[in-house]
């Protein structure tokens, strides 16, 4: 670092006041490594009237409390002791949080270790951009005796650094957690509104700086590098076998955890898929890892289900409304909340299409292929509500182009079958629809009387595409949509008519 940047240079003391900071380090039966940790917090090259420790004693049952205290006392003035009932790492930070003082706060485990300048370092991008709300930085894997076992965590963990406004979307989706607890410091000022941390949440970590991100910018170190201690007695870090299946299902409950508290608010549609996805793997990969299907991913909360029937009942008149992006975010809340509704599920795979670009689309027919205007219209009333008991699906788009479809459709199913043939039309006035779909049955030797029961489906939007494909029995197409109901080609359509006549 230039003398330009460093922080600590007297001109640039004298120009800025320099923060204050405290260290939180949350400890359970660590009496081998914790006083190395302690040291390495107290002596960073910081004024040290500027840096002080609380250390919560999360309910220690050896002898760790005895060398917390040999510690206290030789440093009365910088470190606060917190004895509290074992209520885990998250609970535990919770606590230290709410007794830190500092302007900015940082965490380090019990077993690892800061380097001199890593306060320094860290201080100073927050001090110097006031839109940055937490850094963080690498780091290296150390053994027992404090020897060098992976120089970049990193590199090691193919972790690719974030920062700026599209950071957090990553922390939600597919990469994960970026930051582990001893590389951070944020600004104490966000504190009301990242803690306390549901109990449920597995890593404090992961949802400090997934918050954070969500909330400000973040930024990280280049160069700066924490020593992060593998043993024996670690939670996470080296887990094989059951041990190993332990952590990947933490890690999809983490996922869940912030999906049902919010954590999808601010991504668009395609980025909350894709974390919702994220989630989904990390349950198949548990499932593999433990080569049994019968294995207890997540075992939801009274309160978290009927929390999750409450965002169905939301996302329903949501769609109704036709606001189907509020939905979407809406179905994946409640299907976090209950993995087992089955029916937010279907919807989640129902409004994928939100996530994916749409067309360009006008309120024309442009050469032989309608291009429709949608707004998004409520939907007041049944849609289907004068359909026979067998609905078939076809859009009219695609009978323009193929009107071979609807030909193979009116040979097999007649006005007296019990079925209707819903026509997604969605975007056009009823005089346009009924005058392209008379257009379209003309080219293959048709007239409107000949036609079997037809309903055309001009209004309601979005919402009403959605309804009508998860209300159909059968789809007329030769697309490949991701429907529930089964599809059917011209060259299969004596299957449909079996299937209507069933």
């Amino acid at each position: 670092m230039s003398e330009s940047m460093d922080i600590l240079d007297a001109s640039d003391v004298a120009a800025r006041r320099l923060p204050t900071v405290t260290a939180m380090m949350v400890v359970y039966n660590c009496p081998a490594f914790i006083g190395r940790a302690i040291e390495s917090a107290l002596g960073q090259e910081y004024p040290e009237e500027l840096l002080d420790l609380v250390i919560v004693d999360d309910g220690c049952t050896d002898t760790t409390p005895e060398v917390i205290e040999a510690y206290r006392s030789r440093y009365p003035d910088r470190i606060t002791v917190v004895h509290q009932e074992n209520a885990g790492l998250v609970g535990a930070t919770n606590t230290a949080v709410a007794h830190a003082g500092g302007e900015l706060l940082a965490m380090i485990d019990a077993d690892d270790l800061w380097p001199a300048d890593k306060t320094r370092r860290q201080v100073e991008p927050l001090l110097a951009d006031p839109s940055i709300g937490l850094v963080y930085c690498d780091t290296e894997v150390i053994d027992p005796y404090d020897e060098i076992r992976q120089p970049s965590y990193w590199k090691w963990r193919h972790i690719k650094p974030q920062r700026g406004p599209g950071a957090y979307a990553q922390i939600m989706g597919l990469p994960g957690n970026i930051a582990l607890a001893t590389t951070i410091m944020f600004r104490a000022e966000l504190a009301h509104r990242i803690f306390p941390i549901p109990l449920r949440v597995p890593f404090q970590d992961w949802w400090i700086t997934a918050h954070a991100a969500a909330l400000t910018r973040i930024d990280y170190v280049e160069g700066l590098r924490t020593g992060y201690r593998q043993h024996g007695a670690n939670a996470t870090l080296g887990a094989t076998g059951l041990w190993e299946v332990r952590e990947t299902c933490k890690t999809a409950e983490m996922r869940r955890q912030m999906l049902i508290h919010g954590g999808g608010d601010h991504l668009t549609e395609l980025q909350l898929l894709i974390a919702w996805q994220a989630w989904e793997t990390a349950g198949q990969v548990a499932v593999s890892q433990a080569h049994s299907a019968y294995l207890p991913l997540t075992q939801s909360t009274t309160e978290e289900r009927e929390q999750g029937r409450s965002y169905a009942a939301e996302a329903e008149q949501a769609t109704l409304e036709g606001d189907l992006p509020r939905a979407l975010r809406l179905r994946v809340r409640a299907l976090a909340c209950d993995p087992l509704d089955t029916v937010s599920r279907q919807w989640v795979h129902d409004l994928a299409w939100l996530g994916a670009p749409r067309p360009g689309e006008l309120d024309e027919t442009v050469g032989n292929r309608l291009v429709f205007a949608e707004t998004a219209e409520p939907l007041d009333s049944d849609l289907l509500a004068d359909s026979r008991s067998f609905i078939t699906l076809a859009y009219l788009d695609e009978l323009v182009s193929e009107p071979q479809l609807l030909a193979a459709y009116a040979s097999v199913v007649t006005e007296a079958a019990d079925a209707t043939l819903a026509v997604s039309a969605i975007g056009l006035s009823d005089g346009s629809a009924v005058s392209t779909i008379v257009g379209a049955a003309a080219q293959v030797g048709l007239v409107l009387d000949e036609l079997p029961d037809v309903l055309l489906v001009t209004k309601g939007g979005p919402a009403a595409r959605v309804e009508l494909e998860r209300r159909a029995d059968a789809v007329l197409t030769r697309r490949a949509p991701k429907l529930a109901a089964p599809t059917f080609r011209p060259e299969h359509i004596a299957e449909l008519q079996a299937l209507a006549l069933a």
